[in-house]
């Protein structure tokens, strides 16, 4: 029931050191949680999926469109 093509895909993310390779989609209505010890990458994927950060590779899309941010 429901549409369940991701809103929200994350393919491969890469951002400095800390986040290596890191997929997901998420679609309507899905909700997902990070779990992780302090420095240990979540503060980059935030920051990557908010746009205050360019990732170093893999691609963000949001309904199947990639997204780029212009800062």
């Amino acid at each position: 029931p429901g549409d369940r093509r991701p809103r929200l895909g994350v393919a491969n993310l890469r951002v400095g050191t800390k986040l290596n390779d890191v997929s997901f989609d998420l679609a309507n209505g899905e909700v997902a949680g990070v779990v992780a010890l302090e420095g240990q990458g979540q503060d980059e994927l935030f920051a990557a999926l908010a746009g205050s950060i360019r990732p170093s590779g893999g691609t963000i899309e949001v309904d199947g469109k990639p997204v780029k941010f212009a800062h």
